[in-house]
């Protein structure tokens, strides 16, 4: 038999090509159904989050959507994140890679039993000591807490200042930032003091961000100024 004629002997025939293409079809089509069918049982948050911390809380709060536990949880993670604010021991222990996942664990369960956490929030609690990440629980909390200020129609405002704004200052400032809402939306502003800004302020809302402390300013003139003398 020439080298032709063996490696022809050895090509499937036409009908057990049309077999395999119809069993790799099948098998593509289960597979596209099972991921189509995990995409819609998911329930999306109502913003975009991106990184680790985001899909924590993205699949938090699908979860606790389905369960309708969505209050239940968001209580929790507020809770957990004034306790860990407060108690920085705590949180360093948490976060410390020396102590062992199952000392961890201990303390995540004292804090449910003493706080009545949901078994949502353990769960999540659980896999972050599972898959090392507690080191960003602040992010997470910080995440789902910006989902659901979106889900509760609230826009985050967070304005620093060099120093404390008086009730004139802040009743003039809440009507300039209402002008960046949209109809049904409600601001959540936060007020932040910071000295090194000199003056001015610095105002984040939503994913928008502005610079107008004397600072900022500072250091925009010298970098004119330097590449002038240069």
């Amino acid at each position: 038999m020439s080298d032709f004629a063996a490696v022809q002997s050895l090509r499937p025939s036409d009908s057990t090509m049309a077999s395999i293409s119809r069993m790799a079809i099948r098998s593509f089509s289960s597979t596209a159904a099972v991921a189509q069918s995990a995409a819609q049982q998911l329930v999306r948050p109502p913003v975009p989050v991106f990184g680790v911390d985001g899909r924590y809380a993205a699949a938090l709060f699908s979860a606790a959507s389905k369960q309708k536990e969505l209050d239940k949880v968001e209580r929790d993670l507020k809770v957990v994140g004034e306790l860990l604010e407060k108690n920085k021991d705590v949180a360093e222990a948490l976060k410390s890679p020396i102590l062992a996942k199952q000392d961890k664990r201990q303390i995540i369960q004292k804090l449910a039993q003493q706080h009545q956490l949901s078994p949502l929030t353990l769960n999540v609690f659980n896999a972050m000591i599972d898959n090392n990440r507690l080191s960003l629980m602040p992010k997470i909390l910080k995440t789902f807490a910006t989902i659901m200020s979106a889900e509760h129609g609230e826009v985050l405002v967070t304005v620093t200042t060099a120093q404390p704004l008086d009730s004139s200052q802040e009743g003039h400032l809440q009507q300039v930032l209402e002008r960046f809402t949209k109809k049904g939306q409600k601001l959540n502003i936060t007020k932040k003091v910071d000295a090194a800004l000199i003056g001015g302020m610095v105002v984040s809302i939503g994913d928008r961000y502005v610079d107008m402390s004397t600072a900022s300013k500072i250091k925009h003139y010298s970098k004119i100024i330097e590449e002038t003398v240069v």
